[in-house]
């Protein structure tokens, strides 16, 4: 499976994709390992913002909270709804609704430990 994801992407940059040029996509993935270590603030959001779009299938499962966890952000949940509404209290209720799923970091881990797996695995060569 990895030589034939390799092969693909070997022909994505050699033959280009629907939408892109040969020598656009080229020159995009270049472009792309030419910033490795620059991060600019419009490449820190384009990168967070691959993270809200993947599909649940592709980021780690909801944490299983215990019944002392969901008793305290119920009861949090209840004090918060009863006050007047402000960005404060809205924020903390949403922060509450964010309980147990997925934030960006943990999102980030999973996909890197998939990476890192599998490509310990390769050479260097394999390109």
């Amino acid at each position: 499976m990895l030589s034939e994801n390799l092969r693909s992407f070997r022909t994505f940059l050699l033959i280009g994709s629907a939408d892109m040029s040969p020598g656009r996509c080229s020159r995009k993935i270049l472009g792309l390992f030419a910033q490795q270590k620059s991060y600019d603030i419009d490449r820190l959001i384009r990168s967070a913002n691959m993270f809200d779009i993947l599909p649940d299938s592709a980021v780690p499962p909801e944490t299983l909270l215990s019944k002392e966890i969901i008793s305290a952000k119920d009861n949090c949940r209840r004090m918060f709804k009863a006050l007047p509404e402000s960005p404060e209290r809205d924020s903390v209720l949403s922060v509450l609704g964010r309980i147990g799923k997925s934030s960006l970091k943990n999102k980030i881990r999973y996909r890197g430990n998939i990476l890192i797996a599998v490509l310990k695995n390769t050479s260097p060569t394999s390109f």
